[in-house]
């Protein structure tokens, strides 16, 4: 897998970024799948504090399966996801913060709706830095897929340590 990152504040106000990701899978049998995966984005913050921003990004997603791959590993070919999000965070003293999200979208090769709330999803986290260097982040995300051949909704806790040293 190869992934490139790219991102750009624009003022304090718009935050521009993409990725572009190129991964290749191969199964113990010898079959092969190539997959490209680009996702360009914007944010914009609308008010200060608490921050809030509203967002936009489209997933463009397109796997290359040699014949019968799909078959013992079943991906999802196409994505051609229009993504519209609103973001809240809150500092808590100059330690700790509170973050949440919502998304509202669609998926034009996949036959999912906006209005229809066939792709949507939240998420609330935390982040604590315990000492000057470490940090303890949580969360919860909760996403959820109506489409007529599979359907379903996917829960997430995270807890992490991580250190950073400037």
């Amino acid at each position: 897998t190869f992934t490139a990152d790219g991102h750009f504040h624009w003022g304090k106000r718009l935050y521009l970024y993409g990725r572009y990701q190129f991964s290749r899978n191969y199964l113990p049998d010898g079959l092969q799948a190539t997959d490209h995966f680009f996702e360009p984005g914007f944010s914009c913050r609308l008010i200060d504090a608490p921050e809030i921003s509203a967002g936009y990004h489209f997933t463009f997603a397109e796997l290359f399966p040699d014949a019968g791959f799909l078959a013992e590993v079943p991906l999802v070919e196409k994505l051609r996801s229009h993504i519209f999000s609103v973001q809240l965070s809150q500092n808590l003293g100059s330690r700790a913060s509170l973050s949440g999200a919502f998304f509202a979208g669609e998926d034009t090769a996949r036959n999912t709706h906006l209005f229809e709330g066939d792709l949507l999803g939240a998420s609330a986290g935390f982040v604590w830095n315990l000492i000057d260097w470490l940090d303890w982040k949580g969360g919860y995300a909760f996403g959820k897929e109506s489409l007529t051949s599979i359907s379903g909704t996917s829960h997430q806790f995270t807890i992490e340590v991580s250190g950073h040293w400037h």
